[in-house]
């Protein structure tokens, strides 16, 4: 399955990527986000990061047919509240997070933007979804959302301590 979905993946998020990162729906982050997020992350992250807000996320095109092929596919994103494709971060309004509450999920999906920033968008999704593979499509057992949720607890527990997101995820590589 994996040298089947790592191209599907990498064009369905160049795709993604482009659609609502030049929808017209996309803005950078707002002041306030700049102000909340500067102590973690970089300028260069915060200004290169678009955000767009959608009714709900969409499942990639290509599910259907993996399913024909009797594979089940690994996440169902329709339910996520927000998604990153590689600079352009999309949030889910179909009530899982308050607007008011997006700080924590935010700074989750920024993490993602560093990510893929550090290893690059096609390096990124081959080893995202070979970490899926190796934990039995276990999302949560995923290493890059292991550190991801773990750098966002830091963030929420201690908002005020700040620390170089980059410098974390350089160090976990």
């Amino acid at each position: 399955m994996l040298p089947l979905a790592v191209p599907l993946v990498q064009v369905w998020v160049g795709s993604q990527r482009k659609q609502h990162r030049f929808s017209g729906n996309a803005r950078p982050l707002n002041d306030t986000e700049h102000e909340v997020f500067s102590p973690f992350f970089s300028s260069g992250v915060l200004e290169k990061t678009s955000l767009s807000e959608v009714a709900e996320l969409s499942n990639p095109w290509f599910y259907p047919a993996l399913r024909r092929f009797g594979i089940e596919p690994p996440l169902d994103i329709s339910y996520a509240g927000g998604i990153t494709f590689d600079d352009t971060i999309v949030i889910a309004r179909h009530g899982q997070v308050p607007v008011r509450d997006w700080h924590p999920l935010l700074f989750h999906e920024l993490v993602h933007v560093v990510q893929y920033t550090t290893l690059g968008r096609n390096a990124f999704i081959d080893r995202y979804l070979r970490c899926l593979v190796a934990t039995g499509m276990d999302y949560h057992q995923n290493p890059f959302e292991r550190q991801a949720y773990a750098l966002q607890n830091r963030f929420e527990s201690a908002p005020h301590i700040a620390f170089s997101v980059e410098a974390e995820v350089r160090n976990f590589e």
